[in-house]
């Protein structure tokens, strides 16, 4: 009887990621803008800093975007219509590396990304860096969790008692 595959349900849809599936370019439209991530607020909100029109924008996460979005990321933004202000927003798409690229071939974002990123989060006061080290840390800790389960610091005094 052969083995049963280890890891979680998380885990196999990353190996079925792995396949060769393409997603399907989206691009933007009227009322919509590409914006980079520059700080996780919480509470699935966060601020971006819109590329077309140069804004600060506060966005929200919606619960059919299961991706994890960290600073650094380039999203679709579309503009709430309904609100008082024009600095909200509503995610609307994330993308990829590969995408990005993609963008940046056809000319629809500019070449120099981290540039960007670390002029806007200098206006407004955030380490980058530390940013994406805590958000790297977090999602490591998570993984490890995921595969391990629950790991107990051992001491070494317990390991010459074994």
């Amino acid at each position: 009887m052969p083995a049963k595959p280890k890891g979680g349900k998380r885990q196999k849809r990353a190996n079925q990621k792995d396949a060769d599936f393409a997603r399907e370019l989206i691009m933007k439209e009227e009322g919509e803008e590409y914006a980079i991530v520059l700080k996780e607020l919480g509470n699935r909100i966060l601020r971006a800093y819109c590329m077309g029109d140069g804004k600060l924008r506060r966005c929200h996460i919606p619960k059919k975007i299961r991706e994890r979005v960290k600073c650094g990321d380039v999203i679709l933004v579309t503009r709430r219509e309904y609100a008082s202000t024009d600095d909200e927003a509503d995610i609307f798409h994330k993308y990829h590396k590969d995408e990005v690229k993609q963008l940046q071939e056809f000319g629809h974002i500019p070449e120099d990304l981290d540039a960007i990123l670390e002029a806007e989060a200098t206006k407004i006061g955030v380490d980058v860096k530390k940013e994406i080290a805590a958000a790297a840390a977090e999602i490591a800790a998570e993984e490890l969790e995921e595969n391990y389960g629950k790991t107990e610091k051992v001491n070494d005094d317990d390991i010459d008692d074994l």
